[in-house]
């Protein structure tokens, strides 16, 4: 028994049997796995409180990440500062996602201030400095408009959205504040870009979605490509819940998911990037063709094109000119630019 009670631990008065904090650790990781962001949350917080230090950049970066899919960004705000103050995990890394906590926030001027500074000391290293450069441009348009933004009532007559001289980036974090709003007063302005052939199809995807949530059962005009058709948006169905998109993944699937998951990881990757292009039309050529191209792609990514057929023989039994057209316009899709992530 003598050797037992010197491996207890007390916090608090409270008397910690050995392992508790690893245990804690333990789920609070799976549950942040299994995107129970909450359940997450409540273990890590546990594991700090009973760890020896309580500056554990393995449990604070967990807890910042659960914080953050929950929304609870106050919490996470707070852990940030922190973190970044005693200099608490990697810290370009918290820095990122502090940054996207401010957005989320709305305190662009914060955002901007604290970009400004970070990129004024020139330190960033250099494969991160376009990342956090493109960050500051975003967030000084941001802070220079929220001003205007914040007295505009949303029974009024809303301003102008999205401008041509705006980056993907910047209109994307547009689109995203939209989802938490009433779109009414801007829906004219989202109808047009809809409908405009110039503008970006990942814009006018996430358009396409925010009125299919909103429930707006308006006919309009839908132009992406060399596609076009008129719609209702309340009608549509999800993303990717689409039957060719869910055909396409099947057929990789059962080529390449058992002998190389991280390829078919890849793969899924490659299909959703191009299939939220399209949304909400499908390719034209069958999906057996649209398989075969998608993992020549990825496999001409890796300098290795002909390893596609030797992978799936089947996929590629047929249809040599259809797949010749398929995979030029694959190559088309990937040309557009996404997003800052």
């Amino acid at each position: 028994m003598g050797r037992r009670k010197k491996n207890l631990q007390r916090f608090d008065n409270v008397v910690v049997l050995p392992g508790t904090r690893e245990r804690l650790v333990e789920k609070g990781i799976q549950a942040l796995q299994e995107k129970n962001y909450e359940e997450a949350s409540d273990f890590l917080i546990k594991a700090l409180h009973f760890s020896e230090d309580p500056g554990d950049d393995e449990i604070q970066m967990a807890l910042l990440l659960a914080f953050y899919e929950c929304g609870q960004y106050d919490e996470a705000k707070e852990l940030c500062e922190e973190m970044l103050q005693l200099g608490n995990g990697d810290y370009y890394d918290v820095m990122d996602l502090y940054i996207s906590i401010l957005f989320q926030m709305k305190e662009y001027q914060r955002a901007y201030i604290t970009l400004s500074a970070l990129c004024e000391e020139n330190q960033i290293p250099s494969d991160k400095k376009d990342h956090f450069e493109k960050l500051l441009q975003i967030s000084r348009k941001m802070a220079s408009t929220s001003e205007e933004n914040d007295y505009q009532s949303d029974s009024d007559r809303a301003p102008k959205l999205f401008y041509e001289d705006e980056s993907i980036e910047q209109q994307t974090l547009k689109a995203a504040e939209l989802v938490q709003r009433n779109i009414a007063p801007y829906l004219d302005e989202l109808i047009d870009i809809i409908g405009d052939a110039h503008s970006h199809p990942f814009l006018k995807t996430l358009l396409l979605n925010i009125m299919r949530e909103k429930g707006v059962d308006k006919e309009i005009s839908v132009r992406k490509l060399h596609f076009s058709k008129r719609l209702i948006p309340n009608q549509l169905e999800e993303v990717f819940q689409m039957s060719y998109y869910k055909q396409v993944l099947a057929k990789l699937g059962e080529a390449v998911s058992q002998s190389n998951p991280v390829l078919f990881s890849q793969l899924t990757e490659l299909v959703n990037r191009h299939f939220f292009l399209l949304y909400p039309f499908e390719p034209e050529c069958s999906v057996d063709t649209w398989a075969a191209c998608t993992l020549q792609l990825a496999c001409e990514y890796y300098g290795e094109a002909e390893e596609a057929e030797i992978l799936c023989p089947q996929l590629f039994s047929h249809d040599d000119a259809g797949r010749e057209k398929c995979m030029a316009y694959l190559k088309e899709l990937d040309e557009f630019s996404a997003p800052v992530s």
